[in-house]
């Protein structure tokens, strides 16, 4: 509205170069009135504007609407002090105000700063805890060593499998100097309202998928488990980490290793057209591992229902290689992006200082499970702790990168079976 209070005079005379805040107001439109001196008529002249827009915007993303509301958004003058709050609805508490690159700015509520130079946006949630323990399905964990619970299981798992015969145990179709062969069976079993995992094996599962099965190409009998002997594995409650918080779902990895497969079945490349790469995420052997049998096994049906479908991130920047500089070399290795419930890290994300336990190679470290020692999963005897792949390809054609026993990030080959399984996945809150 065209009022005095929000007039602005500019000084007779001219040439004039003159410049004005309009009071602190954002104007949409604005009225000119040019008199002549002594109210004489203006024959002549001529006006030229240059507005700079000196306004930065304030934008609030609140990841869980949900659960509680945000103020403070808008449009303010750089240098001024702006204050933003949140308001929980419900019982989940208030988390803090994050960048957008997932950098904790502060857990104050409300929470006042100085407008910066440029357009800003803060992210914000209520829930859980980034970095704090999640709960969601189960899986084989935990090595049975009770006398009594073992001979119950035996007696209940009936005729043990051979490479002829499997009877009611399931073959895992591990690989023998690169062949499929029935040597390696898993049975399922409740007792006492329990579930238990037996696994039974007549040769060593191979370290790598292209070796002959032997003591000396194998990690199980490191990991105290041999031949012709059952060994019962407990199913229990698979514990997440939450990592982050967008869209009122929260990005998970397992806190432990939980399993041992290859990447791949062989280092060699498909000749296609198109030609594919043995550490190709898109068509990995692990990829449809994480979405189909795992998946299936670790979740009921009301806990697949709060894992959300996820377009995961692929590209030659999610690997890494641009930091390092060899993303010229990595370039013929990357995918399409996949629409998984299931995935890998990638480089990115194992490395994400903003994801709580990523931030270094100490905490990076994680210890496998006592199954997936049965698997064959590698562990060092000096950390204690077990390497996990992730989804990205290092620069040669057949490796890709895992998270080694002490942390960091190194090369694999894609057939090794000895690098555990970390799932992730973002879950609604």
């Amino acid at each position: 509205m065209f009022s005095d209070s929000n007039r602005v005079n500019f000084p007779a005379g001219g040439p004039a170069v003159c410049e004005t805040d309009f009071g602190g107001a954002l104007p949409c439109f604005f009225k000119l009135i040019g008199m002549g001196e002594n109210n004489l008529e203006i024959v002549g002249g001529r006006i030229e504007f240059n507005c700079v827009d000196n306004y930065r915007t304030l934008s609030i993303i609140n990841e869980t609407p949900s659960a509680g509301s945000v103020s403070g958004a808008g449009v303010y003058y750089p240098g001024t002090s702006v204050t933003v709050s949140a308001t929980p609805s419900g019982g989940d508490p208030f988390r803090g105000w994050y960048d957008a690159l997932g950098a904790l700015k502060s857990t104050d509520n409300p929470y006042t700063f100085t407008m910066p130079g440029e357009d800003y946006t803060l992210h914000t949630y209520f829930g859980p805890a980034k970095g704090s323990a999640k709960q969601i399905g189960t899986y084989p964990q935990t090595k049975v060593t009770d006398a009594t619970i073992i001979s119950a299981l035996n007696a209940k798992a009936g005729t043990l499998p051979t490479a002829g015969n499997a009877q009611s145990w399931t073959d895992y179709e591990y690989y023998i100097e690169g062949v499929v062969t029935s040597f390696m069976w898993y049975k399922d079993v409740d007792h006492n309202s329990a579930l238990y995992r037996g696994v039974y094996f007549e040769e060593y599962r191979p370290y790598r998928t292209s070796k002959p099965s032997s003591v000396d190409q194998t990690w199980q009998d490191d990991n105290g488990y041999n031949p012709l002997t059952t060994y019962w594995f407990k199913w229990e409650p698979v514990n997440w980490k939450i990592v982050d918080v967008k869209d009122e779902k929260a990005l998970v990895i397992s806190s432990m290793v939980l399993d041992a497969q290859p990447f791949y079945r062989t280092t060699a490349y498909r000749p296609g057209p198109p030609k594919i790469y043995a550490n190709n995420y898109e068509h990995s052997d692990v990829r449809p591992w994480l979405n189909n049998i795992f998946y299936s096994k670790a979740f009921n049906l009301a806990e697949r229902n709060t894992i959300a479908t996820t377009l995961v991130d692929n590209s030659l920047a999610s690997t890494g290689h641009e930091a390092t500089g060899h993303g010229e070399q990595a370039a013929p290795y990357i995918c399409n992006d996949t629409s998984d419930k299931m995935f890998l890290l990638s480089h990115a994300e194992a490395t994400n200082v903003n994801y709580p336990g990523q931030d270094s190679s100490y905490y990076r470290k994680k210890t496998a499970t006592d199954y997936a020692h049965s698997q064959g999963v590698f562990r060092s005897t000096q950390w204690g702790t077990s390497p996990y792949l992730m989804r990205s390809p290092f620069y040669w054609q057949n490796s890709g990168y895992c998270v080694d026993t002490d942390g960091m990030c190194r090369v694999t080959d894609a057939d090794s079976a000895y690098s555990g399984i970390v799932p992730a996945m973002w879950v609604t809150l």
